[in-house]
């Protein structure tokens, strides 16, 4: 490698510096406030995956060209993989895969907000798998820089394959950007409904200070260092799309070099987090339809596992 090259970092290798032990191992009783915002997070992104699958399955039979189904059904494979490599971290935390299902179930489960949202064109999935990426791979890094070493590689790990499909979700963007008049339409509607729900995923505004210390001393942003950071990143390639942001009153500011944007409506936000989002309904009954649909799968794998304990012995 010529030294010149930048080289790969810890989490691109996979070499993480801190020996690697289970997670309970590290985060003992006296540091309940991290495991608790440890449990908070990875059980959020957790909630997500499980969601995301059934906003993006629906659209695979929709998709326009046979590429786009096979690329759009290996996403919602990855999703599911992320949810259960999640899932196993969280038990290793102290909270089961069924504590986790009965929040889903009974609606107590935070899951992000934009999937509160209608799905209405192939234009929306588009900006969900690019800017809902972007944020993702934002929050992600953040997690990815604390616990211990079993969260931070599997955060390293989900976050090079979120990369992949965030790359393609881009290049679906581009595509209609740079297509027909009807479909740069359809990317240019999609962009205004999606920008501001993007935002508002991050989080209200916080009083807290803008970092605070992780299980090993290290910061992590806060929710409005997590959204300059996603907008920041963002708007450059919005520019480069020829797409116009719904926001008359975005600005790079030259005095902090961020690009400084309009007022969120958070009146919405709280609306949205409270359960009130349009297809929030919709998301939990699937989520119980399909746990009551596959009840006789459930009881037939529990009635084999009987059999075999009993043959053997």
């Amino acid at each position: 490698m010529n030294s010149t090259e930048s080289k790969p970092t810890e989490f691109e290798t996979g070499q993480l510096p801190r020996t690697e032990t289970h997670l309970a191992d590290v985060i003992d009783a006296s540091q309940d406030s991290v495991r608790n915002r440890l449990i908070r997070e990875m059980a959020q992104q957790a909630q997500t995956e499980v969601i995301g699958v059934q906003v993006m399955r629906a659209w695979i039979p929709r998709a326009p060209t046979l590429q786009h189904k096979s690329l759009l059904l290996a996403r919602v494979q990855t999703m599911a993989a992320h949810a259960l490599s999640l899932q196993g971290a969280l038990a290793r935390l102290g909270i089961t895969g069924e504590q986790l299902l009965r929040q889903r179930l009974d609606g107590t489960a935070r899951y992000l907000d934009i999937f509160n949202y209608p799905v209405l064109s192939w234009g929306d999935i588009g900006m969900i798998g690019w800017l809902g990426g972007t944020a993702e791979l934002v929050r992600q890094a953040m997690l990815s820089r604390q616990g211990c070493e079993s969260c931070a590689r599997l955060m390293a790990n989900i976050g090079q394959e979120k990369r992949f499909h965030h790359r393609q979700s881009f290049e679906r963007v581009m595509n209609l950007a740079l297509g027909t008049h009807a479909q740069r339409k359809m990317a240019q509607d999609a962009l205004d409904r999606w920008w501001w729900p993007m935002l508002m995923a991050f989080g209200a505004p916080q009083s807290r200070p803008a970092s605070h210390p992780t299980a090993f001393g290290e910061t992590s942003g806060s929710n409005d260092m997590l959204r300059q950071k996603f907008i920041d990143e963002t708007v450059p390639q919005v520019h480069f799309l020829q797409l116009k942001l719904p926001d008359d009153n975005l600005l790079l500011n030259d005095e902090t070099g961020h690009y400084d944007i309009g007022q969120i409506d958070w009146d919405t936000f709280e609306s949205i987090t409270r359960r009130g989002g349009v297809c929030n309904r919709t998301r939990m009954d699937a989520c119980s339809k399909t746990w009551h649909e596959g009840a006789w799968v459930r009881d037939a794998a529990a009635a084999y596992a009987a059999r075999q304990a009993t043959e053997m012995v």
